[in-house]
């Protein structure tokens, strides 16, 4: 289920960068984002536990469906 994880996130940050057009945000979110799942021990190389299997459906599914909703949004999507 790690996929769905990395891949809902991944089009979470997607959506985001579409909408913001700057990907420092982005980069400090996503240092957060690892920081709290490695002193959680929940990913990383001292991984203690995983997640189950259930959470993980959950946040990958949540990660989607909002960055479905933010991108719905986007009216301009050259690069700058």
């Amino acid at each position: 289920m790690k996929f769905g994880v990395t891949f809902g996130f991944g089009a979470l940050y997607g959506a985001i960068r579409l909408l913001i057009h700057n990907i420092w945000p982005l980069v400090v979110l996503h240092m957060l984002h690892d920081l709290f799942f490695g002193i959680a021990g929940l990913a990383g190389p001292l991984q203690v536990q995983s997640m189950p299997l259930g959470t993980e459906a959950i946040i990958a599914a949540g990660c989607v469906i909002v960055a479905i909703l933010l991108a719905r949004n986007v009216t301009d999507i050259s690069v700058r």
